[in-house]
């Protein structure tokens, strides 16, 4: 699906632009701020980045901790649209 391209495209640009290296390919399971860092802005900058892209707000229906959770979110929205 494209939509997960782009899902991961652009957690790896605000991942990468935080000056990490991500050393395997996203599983689902990680933590978005445990394990890649994010923090409020870069939570903010990824929903905004979603809804611009697939009208999606990923935190509407509550707090999102992993990179599955928000492929989910992505997938379910792109069911319906």
């Amino acid at each position: 699906m494209q939509e997960i391209s782009k899902v991961l495209d652009i957690l790896l640009e605000i991942h990468f632009r935080k000056g990490r290296v991500l050393h395997s390919p996203f599983s689902g399971h990680e933590c978005l701020r445990e394990d890649l860092g994010f923090d409020s802005i870069d939570l903010a900058e990824l929903t905004a980045r979603l809804d611009h892209e697939f009208g999606v707000d990923v935190f509407a229906d509550g707090p999102v901790q992993t990179v599955g959770e928000v492929l989910a979110k992505v997938k379910r929205s792109a069911r319906r649209g």
